[in-house]
């Protein structure tokens, strides 16, 4: 019992063939875990990556939808425009030959 008191607190390096297979046991499952945290932490950048990659492209495609919208709106209100400036001259046209 002294001699693993010694061991846990570093004052004896006197491991024995056991206690060499311990350290390597848990020293491989430090490294298991570790490389688990790192191809966790992996998936979790790419996740990220491709949720705000689809956000951004969601975005972009509902800006250019407003923006084609508005711009019939506009070519609408242009071609209303143009068809009541054409009736205007049509009038004006009747009524210089009538007078």
């Amino acid at each position: 019992m002294e001699k693993e008191l010694r061991i846990r607190k570093g004052f004896s390096d006197n491991f024995g063939q056991g206690d060499d297979k311990k350290v390597m046991k848990i020293n491989a499952a430090i490294n298991d875990n570790i490389d688990n945290y790192q191809q966790k932490l992996h998936e979790l950048v790419d996740e990220q990556y491709n949720e705000l990659a689809r956000k951004y492209n969601s975005l972009i495609s509902r800006t250019k939808k407003t923006h084609e919208q508005e711009k019939a709106k506009s070519g609408d209100k242009a071609a209303e425009e143009a068809e009541r400036e054409n009736e205007l001259h049509h009038h004006l046209e009747l009524i210089t030959n009538i007078a």
